[in-house]
């Protein structure tokens, strides 16, 4: 599993049926015309967390990749530059990219969606990792 160095990044999560019922609730009252609003899990986690349930999931362990942020940053600068060269179309990875990736806490305040919604999630990150690893395997995906 990749570990970008520099320090703990945490990031907001949902689960595909949450931002379905969050959807619905969305357009289920008025209060939410015109309004843009944060979906989330009820909190952040961690890369590492996403990666042990992605393990625990998986019934597999992973092995660490340290990764020093300035090799991403430098990586990104690369692969633009190859990419704008080559006359292609913006790579994945390029320097905004490696600005969200390398941002240390990308967690949502979903607590004016709550309040006029009333909306609250029903999956947490292991519940909903496990129902995404069980889809994969169902279809032979993994």
């Amino acid at each position: 599993k990749p570990v970008i160095t520099g320090g703990k990044r945490t990031v907001s999560m949902c689960f595909v049926d949450d931002l379905v019922s969050a959807c619905i609730a969305a357009v289920s009252t008025r209060k939410t015309l015109n309004r843009t609003y944060f979906v989330g899990d009820k909190r952040g986690y961690t890369w590492s967390e996403i990666t042990s349930a992605i393990e625990k999931a998986l019934g597999r362990r992973a092995f660490n990749v340290m990764i020093p942020a300035s090799f991403v940053r430098g990586l990104a600068y690369a692969v633009e530059r190859i990419a704008k060269a080559a006359g292609g179309k913006c790579p994945p990875l390029n320097s905004e990219k490696a600005v969200e990736i390398l941002h240390k806490r990308w967690v949502s305040d979903v607590s004016r969606f709550r309040k006029d919604t009333g909306f609250m999630p029903k999956y947490d990150l292991k519940r909903g990792v496990e129902m995404t690893v069980d889809w994969y395997k169902s279809r032979e995906l993994l």
